[in-house]
């Protein structure tokens, strides 16, 4: 069906597309505490213990991973490769499986959102984009922009904060996707617990959005810039 090796394939232009700003020549800004001074809370304890005094606020982070995902009503591991910018898309390279195995990708750029995946890397199972993939996948670029890359969290970088209560806080992302906004837990000492979003699910009747919540340890990152 695909090559994702290939430097033709649509999957690694995006990834290439994306992974552009990891060298990019502009230097980011640096990170200044006292640009929290007016946040709420919560926000405030979260971002000055993820992010040392003069931390590079950079767009972009790659992302290595391993877990299980469920394929009707099975449970199936997997290993996958990630590159996220924030504000823009993300590309995840999953392989499924081990002797039954698919391959293919979850994408998100400003074409849009794509999902493509294969038996075998040769048998079609799924390919779909279209609005309500966008919508979907702008919902999970949000979530895991606030787990993942924190320097995007910054009002240094655009980002809008609004209170919840003391140990919850609500974030809005600047950035070419409309992205929703996403609710993080921190406890006392600035610790994230979850993060939380509405995100699109068009397989309910009518389509509507679902609270989705996620947690830093489903994933682990492998690098950033």
């Amino acid at each position: 069906m695909f090559d994702r090796s290939s430097p033709e394939s649509p999957i690694r232009q995006r990834w290439a597309r994306l992974e552009d700003a990891l060298g990019g020549d502009d230097r980011p800004q640096l990170f200044d505490p006292a640009s929290l001074d007016e946040l709420p809370a919560a926000a405030a304890r979260f971002l000055r213990r993820a992010l040392p005094n003069g931390t590079p606020l950079v767009s972009v982070t790659t992302l290595a991973m391993t877990g299980r995902i469920k394929l009707g009503r099975r449970w199936f591991p997997y290993r996958a490769d990630q590159v996220l910018q924030a504000g823009r898309g993300f590309v995840w390279v999953p392989t499924v499986g081990r002797i039954v195995r698919f391959v293919g990708a979850d994408m998100l750029d400003e074409s849009g959102g794509r999902m493509q995946f294969a038996l075998f890397g040769r048998v079609p199972v799924v390919d779909e984009d279209g609005p309500a993939i966008t919508r979907s996948a702008a919902g999970r670029l949000a979530v895991e922009t606030a787990a993942w890359l924190p320097q995007a969290l910054t009002p240094q970088s655009g980002a809008l904060w609004r209170p919840v209560d003391e140990r919850r806080a609500a974030v809005s992302l600047p950035g070419i996707v409309d992205q929703p906004d996403v609710e993080v837990t921190v406890d006392d000492d600035g610790r994230l617990l979850s993060v939380r979003v509405e995100r699109w699910n068009a397989s309910t009747k009518p389509p509507a959005t679902r609270r989705t919540p996620s947690t830093r340890s489903t994933l682990s990152r492998s690098t950033s810039n």
